[in-house]
């Protein structure tokens, strides 16, 4: 018996390409393949093979298997007592991240998963939800993620001294340009920042790439844009004047930085949004 849902949904850190469960038959097997996405099953009874990188594996209950994206890999049922599993697809920014706090790679392929019964029953409640609505889709994110939670604490994950110190610099960085006023924006820059943390700007870059997945460059211009949203919102401020306060001293240029953002002029934007009730005319 197999079931499968395939319904990819829309998060970039982590999103759910399929799920499914199968009651394989004897000597049942997949590949050799290779896929575009990650891969895990879930070994809930009986037993089976897996090959990847040059390295073999007997598995049973309470046994995951991983397979990554763009590597073949071969899998097989035992003959005499083949497995039944459960498997998700997924991918994501995050994904490495992830895999990496669960030990597992094209390396360390396998690992023991106690809470096996736990994974299967929220993989058979995110194959329950196979209309994706906005709701469903919350669910669904919220299962993958509870999956990835159960495989870190069996797994023992925790974060390195390094990602701490990652973690605290992107902290500060994120309130330090947040919090900047009027006149620290003017003068505000990825150096400006970088001195202030006292990191390389190199390294700053990293950061946000590897947790914001966008430059420092990137969220200094959204920070800009999204206190003058505010000004324009809340206020009766000249448009000039609110351009200053943003951190731009020419209003052609944040006119245009402030369009590229919100598909609005900072005048459409203000007649919206200052009076809610014109949202009902969009």
């Amino acid at each position: 018996m197999k079931k499968v849902m395939e319904l990819k949904t829309h998060s970039r850190e982590l999103s759910l390409v399929s799920c499914g469960y199968e009651e394989c038959t004897k000597t049942q097997s997949f590949g050799p393949l290779s896929r575009n996405y990650y891969m895990l099953h879930f070994v809930l009874n009986g037993s089976g093979y897996y090959w990847i990188d040059g390295k073999s594996y007997m598995l049973q209950k309470n046994w995951c298997f991983f397979t990554p994206h763009e590597l073949t890999t071969f899998y097989r049922a035992n003959s005499q007592t083949p497995w039944t599993y459960v498997w998700i697809c997924f991918d994501g920014n995050s994904v490495s991240s992830i895999l990496k706090h669960c030990h597992l790679s094209a390396e360390h392929a396998i690992c023991c998963v106690p809470h096996i019964e736990e994974v299967k029953h929220l993989i058979f409640e995110m194959m329950n939800d196979s209309l994706l609505t906005p709701a469903n889709e919350l669910y669904i994110q919220g299962n993958l993620y509870h999956i990835f939670a159960l495989l870190e604490k069996d797994t023992g994950a925790s974060f390195s001294d390094m990602e701490i110190a990652d973690n605290v610099y992107i902290s500060q960085a994120l309130n330090y340009i947040i919090s900047s006023s009027r006149h620290s924006y003017e003068r505000l820059t990825v150096k400006h920042v970088a001195n202030h943390l006292h990191v390389s700007r190199s390294y700053l870059y990293s950061l946000f790439k590897r947790y914001l997945n966008m430059s420092p460059q990137q969220f200094i211009k959204q920070s800009k844009i999204t206190r003058a949203g505010e000004l324009l919102a809340k206020t009766d401020a000249p448009i000039t004047e609110i351009a200053g306060e943003s951190g731009y001293k020419n209003p052609f240029a944040f006119s245009r930085a402030f369009k590229s953002e919100h598909f609005l002029t900072p005048q459409e934007y203000r007649k919206i949004y200052k009076h809610p009730q014109n949202l009902l005319n969009i």
